[in-house]
């Protein structure tokens, strides 16, 4: 079943900025980070940012988003 937010990616062009926004604008506390990857915790789903990839650079307009979810059984869910 499809019901497990696993994490939320959004593409971002300032990593530190973003950072900044997640961490003291909105007060989400920061998992961890790495180059290129940075991880906040809320309520057991992961938001990180991650750098625009060259493909999304240029889109004009907002940011890139990509959303994953856990399931236990990935054929079911394919075929359903």
């Amino acid at each position: 079943m499809l019901d497990h937010l696993a994490y939320t990616v959004v593409y971002v062009d300032d990593m530190e900025k973003c950072a900044e926004f997640y961490r003291d604008g909105l007060g989400i506390p920061l998992d961890y980070a790495v180059e290129g990857w940075t991880q906040f915790k809320s309520n057991g789903a992961a938001l990180v940012l991650h750098p625009k990839l060259d493909s999304q650079k240029a889109q004009p307009g907002g940011s890139a988003v990509h959303i994953t979810f856990r399931v236990d059984d990935l054929d079911a869910e394919y075929n359903r």
